[in-house]
């Protein structure tokens, strides 16, 4: 009887035991939400800065990939514009370097925060275009019988040269979209050869729906969906 009771009082322990390492893990991994992720896709080869905004933490203690093999983090640095602050967002500008012999496919990118975990994903692909040197040579608030109209172009750099002659463009005018920006994909004006290899020259007209504010970004996609880094400045108008 007293060998029965051992038993038990046993598989009570065991059970206890493992209810606590599970409730310990459970609250380790507790799953908090990130308003804003992009982009989703990075190329072998490149470093590309990867942008998530939230209000649901206080900061990005580490990043993680699942799987891990390939990938690696710059510094990363954060990013916050006065529409986030003023209602206690967070946004963190991070660099992910992925190597040339990377696994093509998606991982788990595991961004861990004094709240808890953030699990979003991204996807390895061959290559990714990459933009830069963004000039605004025209924006105007529009009138009573004119609408507004920023023009602008910059650089864009893709190994494959699958862009195309019009490739879709993301702009974006104002704070980030759930804070009340706009957000709006359009075709590009025209793209125009420069004398380096794989690079581009990228024209665009934007006419906004409003106009809520000064912050601008653009990015732009390739044949295959696959999105560039953002880049951005402050209009004068």
């Amino acid at each position: 009887m007293s060998k029965n009771r051992l038993c038990i009082a046993g598989l009570v322990a065991l059970c206890l035991l493992f209810v606590f390492v599970s409730n310990k893990d459970g609250a380790a991994q507790k799953q908090i939400k990130a308003d804003y992720f992009d982009p989703k896709h990075l190329g072998r080869g490149q470093t590309i800065p990867i942008i998530i905004t939230g209000n649901k933490f206080s900061a990005i203690k580490s990043v993680s990939f699942s799987p891990p093999e390939g990938l690696s983090v710059g510094e990363y640095k954060v990013a916050q514009d006065a529409s986030a602050a003023q209602l206690n967002y967070k946004s963190y500008e991070i660099p992910i370097s992925v190597s040339r012999d990377a696994a093509l496919g998606k991982r788990a990118v595991l961004f861990e925060t004094p709240e808890g975990q953030i699990t979003k994903q991204i996807e390895i692909v061959p290559h990714v275009p990459v933009i830069s040197d963004l000039k605004i040579t025209k924006a105007y608030l529009g009138s009573r019988y004119i609408p507004p109209e920023i023009r602008f172009n910059f650089l864009a750099f893709d190994e494959a040269d699958d862009l195309g002659t019009k490739p879709d463009v993301i702009k974006e005018l104002g704070p980030q979209t759930w804070l009340g920006g706009e957000s709006v994909i359009g075709k590009a004006e025209k793209v125009e050869m420069t004398s380096e290899p794989h690079k581009v020259r990228v024209y665009c007209v934007y006419t906004p729906g409003r106009i809520v504010g000064a912050g601008f970004n653009v990015a732009i996609r390739d044949k295959h969906g696959y999105q560039s880094n953002q880049i951005g400045d402050k209009i004068v108008w």
